[in-house]
Formats: structure tokens, sequence, C-alpha cells
């Protein structure tokens, strides 16, 4: 755990207890206010959604099978955006921080394969997801892409274990 988290680069603060690692709390405090922003606009998340999917399905235009991964998620994108936004948010109660590993799994890696996406298609959508991010949001695109490229590593993690790829 401690590993992974020292890849998010604002979260290498020991605690002073000496025997856990806490997050920053900027790193938390802009996840949070990132998910409120999102949750709070009703417009944005709807335009962040149809950023995401259009990227997807520009990605994937090229072959028939590819076609296929725009339908997988199209159906469970929003709950997916959701948990992805709510787990970040929540970082900051201790509580969350805790179960992280339990709700990527439960949540997100559980979500990818209700969608039946394979590893390739998991990163697609986590690319466009930090893409779309970056664009729209460049004011937490830092702290986000940080977030992403762990919550994603340990959610593909457990969608190989579970499809045993």
């Amino acid at each position: 755990a401690t590993t992974l988290v020292h890849q998010m680069p604002s979260a290498r603060k020991q605690s002073p207890k000496g025997n856990s690692v806490d997050l920053d709390a900027t790193f938390t405090s802009r996840l949070r206010d990132m998910r409120t922003h999102l949750f709070n606009d009703r417009g944005l998340f709807d335009h962040l959604q149809r950023n995401v999917m259009t990227d997807i399905k520009q990605s994937t235009t090229n072959s028939n099978s590819d076609k296929n991964t725009y339908m997988k998620i199209q159906p469970k994108f929003r709950q997916f955006l959701k948990a992805l936004f709510n787990i970040g948010g929540g970082l900051a109660q201790a509580k969350e921080f805790r179960d992280i590993f339990e709700d990527i799994l439960v949540f997100l890696s559980d979500g990818l394969l209700e969608m039946k996406l394979d590893h390739a298609e998991a990163s697609l959508l986590f690319d466009a997801i930090r893409d779309e991010i970056n664009r729209m949001l460049p004011k937490y695109s830092d702290d986000c892409a940080a977030y992403l490229y762990v919550t994603s590593r340990i959610a593909l993690v457990g969608l190989s274990r579970s499809v045993g790829e």
C-alpha cells in the first residue's frame, strides 16, 4: 500500500505515529473539491461523460471488434464514473483511505467486469477519463492524474485476477 501511495506525488507525508502513511491534505482536498465540482454541476458531469464516450467511440472506430467497446461501456459508464470520483473524493476521511483497496476492487474492478471489458479496453477508459479531466478541469489535472494512475493500476490488477488474464 505504501508503495502505491508514493506514486501520488503530493502524498508523501509520513504519519506522526510512524506506522502508517497519510495522504497529503492538499491532495485529498483537491480530489474532494473536484468531486464536488463535478457532482454539483450536472451539466459539467454530463459534459464529461459525453466527452469521454466520444473519445472512446473515436478511438475504437477502426475495427469492428473495438466498436463493441463503446457499446459495453455506455450503459454502465455513469455509475462507474460516479464510483471513481466518490472514492477519490472520500480519501480525506481516514476510514475511506483505509478501505481504498476494497472500494476500488468492489466498485471499479467489478464495474469493469460488469461491462465485460478486457485489460486494454479498461485502460482506454481510464486514459479517456484522465484526458478529459485535463481538458475540462485543468486546475485538478495533476492530482487527478496521480489518483487515476494508482486507481487504474489497482482496478486493472483486480480485473486481471477476476478474468484470469
